[in-house]
């Protein structure tokens, strides 16, 4: 009888856990939560050893004075402006490094790329870091007043 009231318990709990846990819509990737690009890339030389993100289907790398310029391809939302970008960048430390930093501006987004400058720094100095960067983006929305 204990069982059987136990087993009960478990089946009304995780009921509930099913109806709780809602999907996100997936037409929309701010809601659904997933990346729209993501890349790991040298500083030094612009090099890409992987990339991937839902919609993204090339990475390519341009220098500037500090840092490189990325440009993730791709199909992206057809409402996608560079506001409703949000860049995250974190720098990959070693052995002589361990504590360096990344930073990642969004210059321009449309519906078929984005254009990300992104800049590292050591963080016991103010020297550039030329290791390997992460970088991810993901589209926003716009907050309801």
């Amino acid at each position: 009888m204990r069982s059987r009231k136990l087993r009960s318990l478990c089946l009304v709990v995780a009921s509930m856990l099913a109806i709780v846990a809602v999907p996100a819509h997936a037409g929309n990737p701010a809601t659904a939560g997933v990346a729209l690009g993501f890349a790991r890339v040298r500083l030094a030389d612009g090099v890409v050893s992987a990339f991937g993100g839902k919609g993204t289907s090339a990475v390519t790398t341009g220098p500037t004075s500090n840092g490189l310029i990325l440009s993730f391809e791709g199909r992206y939302p057809k409402t996608l402006t560079r506001d409703l970008v949000i860049a995250q960048a974190t720098a990959e430390g070693d052995g002589d490094n361990p504590f360096a930093l990344a930073n990642a501006i969004v210059a321009s987004a449309n519906r078929d790329q984005i254009i990300v400058s992104v800049n590292g720094w050591k963080a016991n100095s103010v020297d550039a870091f030329d290791g390997w960067v992460f970088v991810t983006l993901y589209a926003g929305v716009v907050p309801k007043e």
